[in-house]
């Protein structure tokens, strides 16, 4: 094991960044357990979770980087994946898996790493050391939300020609390992957790259930979003990004590299890597002059959006008082249109009675002739 951390020290190197780490989050538990318990296949099956944490095993307190937890995941993945092929009973393969042994196995490869940056699954699943003996499965993306834990859970569970799973699951700042495994046709879950935690501050955390209802209330605890918030349409696009998580599920791979391959892939790898180094920064340069045109022109997007709403409040404005003035000047004409039909009226009226008077007057000169002169 010593040679075989020497020869991942060959080719790790350090990265540091100055991103500042998210806060991270403690999932209500109870105390952990600082040793197995016996049997602990019949204990889950029965019923009970089991949380364990052995003191100096966490990827912080093991000396090295304070985010080797990439590292340390993968590390997990390639042991019990290996440990996976041994042919063991399947309670006994639960019980090696939870052992300190093995909990300070997975760390051990911890203090090669001292960057301040997490190592993402992406840059380093390459490394001979890992891609020679995990084989990748396949990676679920998905929204940090109970449905979306559920789906990924269930694509483990689907996989039944493999008795052992291993997805490492990544929710910025978080990676953590989950490890599904077949006792007595009976899926258990099995949580690796290298950070340290208020919950086990000394130690990595072990999380050990066949209730996957308790499994997904552990993974909304420590890294759920409430969906009524990715629903939310004023959402930013760095806001939804952390809000997803992606799961790079493992299973053990069919061919053992003999020693001397995977020496000689070490050797030549740091070579090759110079040159995927250069690309890479290129790469990230223009990954930033991209980044940072996107965010000017979202700004100015929401410039113009602004004076948008700006003009569409001040069209509803005017609109508004046009139909107010609008029902102003047909009151007006209402009351014109009485008052001349009041005036027409009593002119009516007042013609009318002076012809009656007129004609009152008409039979005083009844009877009489008018003479002409001649």
């Amino acid at each position: 094991m010593e040679f075989i951390h020497q020869l991942v020290g060959l080719f790790i190197t350090q990265k540091r960044t100055e991103e500042t780490p998210l806060p991270r989050t403690l999932p209500p538990l109870p105390p952990p357990l600082s040793e197995p318990p016996d049997n602990p296949a019949t204990l889950v099956l029965s019923g009970q979770r089991l949380f364990i944490s052995y003191d100096g095993t966490s990827e912080s307190v093991q000396g090295g980087g304070v985010s080797a937890c990439g590292l340390a995941a993968l590390n997990c993945a390639r042991i019990v994946l290996g440990k996976s092929k041994l042919a063991m009973p399947e309670g006994d393969l639960l019980e090696d898996m939870i052992s300190e042994d093995t909990v300070r196995e997975i760390v051990s490869i911890c203090p090669m790493w001292t960057g301040s940056t997490d190592l993402g699954i992406e840059e380093i699943i390459d490394l001979p050391i890992f891609n020679n003996f995990i084989k990748p499965l396949g990676v679920n993306w998905g929204k940090a939300t109970r449905s979306g834990f559920t789906k990924m859970l269930k694509r483990l569970e689907d996989v039944q020609q493999h008795p052992v799973v291993v997805t490492v699951i990544t929710k910025i700042p978080e990676i953590i390992v989950c490890i599904r495994l077949v006792i007595q046709e009976q899926n258990v879950f099995v949580i690796l957790d290298p950070n340290s935690r208020p919950s086990h501050p000394d130690g990595s955390g072990l999380i050990i259930d066949a209730n996957e209802e308790r499994i997904l209330d552990y993974l909304m605890d420590l890294m759920g979003v409430d969906e009524d918030v990715l629903n939310d349409p004023t959402i930013s696009w760095e806001v939804a990004k952390l809000s997803t998580f992606c799961g790079h599920c493992f299973i053990p791979s069919t061919e053992e590299p003999d020693l001397e391959s995977l020496v000689l892939q070490l050797s030549v790898k740091p070579y090759s890597q110079r040159d995927s180094d250069e690309r890479s920064r290129t790469v990230k340069e223009e990954r930033d002059r991209f980044l940072t045109r996107l965010i000017q022109w979202r700004a100015y997007a929401e410039t113009q959006t602004a004076a948008l709403n700006a003009y569409k409040e001040e069209a509803v404005r005017v609109q508004r008082q046009a139909l107010r003035d609008r029902d102003l000047y047909r009151e007006e004409i209402e009351e014109l249109r009485r008052q001349i039909g009041q005036e027409t009226n009593a002119q009516r009226q007042s013609e009318g009675e002076s012809s009656r008077a007129w004609r009152d007057r008409v039979p005083l000169f009844a009877g009489i002739r008018i003479r002409r002169p001649k």
